[in-house]
Order: structure tokens, then sequence, then C-alpha cells
């Protein structure tokens, strides 16, 4: 009877350690499981920061100088050439610094202690959405700079420059609206086809007619679907 009563005893004690071990490894499953998620998304979220933003390595310089006769450290951001800016200048090793910038003669030499780096974040600039009105009035210089990176246009080119001569494909037929036969086949009309997105289905194309060498002017745009043919 004792003997049955161990056995029966020791089949619930190692059940209940059983059970007791199952519990344990589901928790450190579940929590490894969140730790491996929580990575993941530091990760994620990394990656859409670095998208998002440019990094810009500056170096730093740490300073030292006396100034009415007491030690002063200081930290400038900046080259390590020529002007570090709020009045700090370096010649080699050493530092000038101006303590009041309006006075030429209030100036210390100091030196430099340490150099280092600093990561500076800067987002990049928001452009402006394409408009047909606006992009018609415009130069391709002022484009660019109010609307961004250009893209491929329908004809599978980007930023495609070609001299005009009439019988254009079909994509830029309607060109020829704007030139006389004895506009084209007396001169060169130089001809720079750019294109931006407009949003995730949809393009814009300007044809600019190049005046110099730094100025186009638009003649005519296109706007069309990603999936539109010509």
């Amino acid at each position: 009877m004792k003997t049955a009563l161990k056995k029966l005893l020791f089949a619930i004690i190692a059940f209940i350690a059983l059970i007791v071990c199952i519990t344990l490894w589901n928790w450190r499953e579940k929590a490894n499981a969140v730790k491996n998620f929580t990575a993941v998304e530091a990760a994620v979220t990394s990656a859409r920061s670095t998208k998002s933003s440019r990094v810009t390595k500056k170096t730093t310089l740490q300073l030292e100088y006396t100034y009415n006769g007491q030690k002063v450290e200081t930290t400038v951001v900046g080259s390590t050439l020529g002007n570090l800016g709020d009045g700090v200048y370096q010649k080699g090793d050493s530092v000038l610094i101006y303590i009041n910038p309006k006075d030429e003669n209030d100036i210390v030499v100091g030196k430099i202690v340490k150099r280092g780096e600093l990561n500076v974040y800067q987002k990049p600039k928001k452009y402006e959405k394409p408009d047909a009105k606006q992009v018609m009035a415009i130069s391709l210089n002022e484009a660019l700079v109010r609307y961004g990176e250009t893209t491929e246009s329908y004809m599978g080119v980007r930023d495609d420059e070609f001299v005009f001569r009439g019988g254009e494909p079909e994509f830029r037929i309607e060109l020829g609206n704007f030139y006389k036969p004895e506009q084209y086949e007396n001169q060169i009309i130089i001809i720079k086809e750019v294109t931006w997105q407009i949003n995730h289905h949809k393009k814009i194309t300007v044809w600019y007619e190049k005046q110099n060498d730094t100025l186009y002017i638009p003649r005519h745009y296109c706007i069309y679907s990603d999936d539109m043919e010509f």
C-alpha cells in the first residue's frame, strides 16, 4: 500500500514538474519572439529614418585658450581648414579666436586639444507636386528646384535631349504644332524632355527648348497615366 502511494505521489510530482517545464519553455519562446520583433521593428525604424534623413559628418574641434587669465575650453563644429565659424580661424594646430568679432584687437591664440566627428541629420527637402499651369511658366532650372528628382518618360528615357526635325514618335508628335517646317529645316532646335512623377500612377512630361547652355524654356507638356499607350 505504501509503495503504491509512493508511486502515485512520484507520478503527481513528475506531472507537475513537466507542466512547469512546458510553461517555462513557452514563456521563454514568447520572450524571444518579443525580443526578435522589437529588434526587427527597431531595424525597420532605423531604415526608415536613414531613408528619410541625410547624414552629414562634420568635424568637431575641442579648443583651449586663456582669456583674462582664465583657462577656457570650447568646441566648434565645421571644417578643419580655414574659417571654422563663430569667429574662429585655424592655422595648423593653432587657432585664432575673435572674442568680439567686431573688434579685431580682441583676439586670442588657442590650440586644438581634441578632434572628433559629429553626425548631423538633415531631413531631405520636400518638393512640390508638378502643376501643369505652373510648370509652363518657369524655366527648367526653376522646375528642378521646385519639383526635385526626375523620372523616366513614356519613351523609357530620363532627361532626354534631341534635335527636333519633325516626324517624331507619336508621344512627341504634338511638338509639331509649335514649329513650322522652315524653322526646324533651317535651324537647329534642341529639345530637352523631362519627366516628373505626379503621384504613384501619373506622370507629367515637359518639353523644353534650349535657348543657351543654361536656359531651357517650356514649349509643351503631357500628363498621362503609367498604363497609357500612345
